[in-house]
């Protein structure tokens, strides 16, 4: 799909497609919309978790790509351990939908800053 789509086109359509599921998330109430959703989150992270290394890649120059993917790796990692113990304390002092919803609130800001950086994302897919 990436040489069809392109890095921008990727990023969006995963981004969007995770932060439905966690939407979907938020209104699962039974097993099956809760697999659709979480399928959604799966397939959303699948498709945008690339398209983001590519295109950090694609705005480093040659001596930065190993720097910045690496602090990007870092990042990802520390998310990894934050979020969770964030999720958990809004599920307990708020509701227990409220992990999701402000999870897609931040996956849609996600999309927001792919859209601000679209225009220089393409020219440099076209011109590499």
């Amino acid at each position: 799909l990436l040489p069809k789509l392109g890095e921008y086109k990727m990023m969006v359509v995963g981004l969007t497609t995770m932060a439905v599921g966690l939407i979907g998330l938020a209104f699962s109430f039974d097993l099956l919309f809760l697999a659709i959703s979480v399928t959604a989150l799966a397939i959303g992270n699948g498709i945008s978790t690339p398209s983001l290394s590519g295109s950090i890649s694609l705005f480093s120059g040659a001596g930065e790509q190993g720097n910045n993917l690496g602090v990007a790796q870092s990042l990802s990692s520390i998310a990894r351990i934050v979020g969770p113990v964030c999720g958990g304390w809004l599920y307990q002092s708020s509701s227990i939908v409220a992990p999701f919803w402000i999870s897609a609130i931040a996956t849609l800001i996600g999309v927001g800053l792919s859209w601000k950086i679209s225009n220089q994302l393409v020219r440099r897919t076209v011109t590499s």
